[in-house]
């Protein structure tokens, strides 16, 4: 949920190139970022394929305290929904659907060391990476006339990086 929010940093200039980019260009009303006092919620949902490889030494043969993982999986996503509660109540639409869009790539690593009989401390690091092409959709604005227009969510490029220290308790 996002509220009360406003366009910083580059919003202007970024209006200006999305109004002036040869996929808009004849668009009379391209889209654009708004700002809004009102409430706005967004969801986001994927359904994806996942591949990836994992290894722990903790499932070998030789059992010892101290154990290490490491794996890798990459995620396309099938089907990705988004919905926007001002595009639904503005225009009516109610999601913008995309297939085979972008990927998500993860890594991590990790190792744990058993300090008693089922119980082990643990450090884990993950890193995460993904790149989603624009997911958009074409309607008929009612409230211009029938205008033809393009409602859309930009091109996602993210990543992260997370630590993780704890107690594991094996049964």
């Amino acid at each position: 949920m996002r509220s009360n929010f406003e366009a910083i940093g580059r919003a202007a200039e970024l209006n200006n190139e999305i109004r002036e980019s040869d996929k808009y260009f004849t668009d009379p009303n391209p889209p654009q970022i708004l700002t809004s006092p009102l409430a706005i919620e967004e969801d986001l949902t994927y359904f994806n394929a996942i591949a990836g490889i994992h290894y722990n030494t903790a499932f070998s043969n030789a059992r010892k305290r101290l154990t290490w993982h490491v794996g890798a999986n990459l995620a396309l996503p099938v089907l990705a929904t988004a919905k926007n509660s001002q595009l639904e109540q503005q225009y009516g639409i109610e999601s913008i659907d995309e297939s085979f869009n972008g990927f998500e790539a993860r890594l991590n690593a990790g190792v744990s060391y058993e300090i008693k009989k089922g119980i082990a401390l643990t450090f884990n690091a993950d890193f995460m990476m993904a790149q989603f092409s624009e997911m958009s959709t074409t309607f008929k604005d009612e409230n211009s006339g029938g205008i033809e227009r393009t409602a859309s969510i930009p091109d996602i490029d993210m990543s992260g990086t997370q630590f993780s220290f704890g107690i594991l308790w094996i049964n």
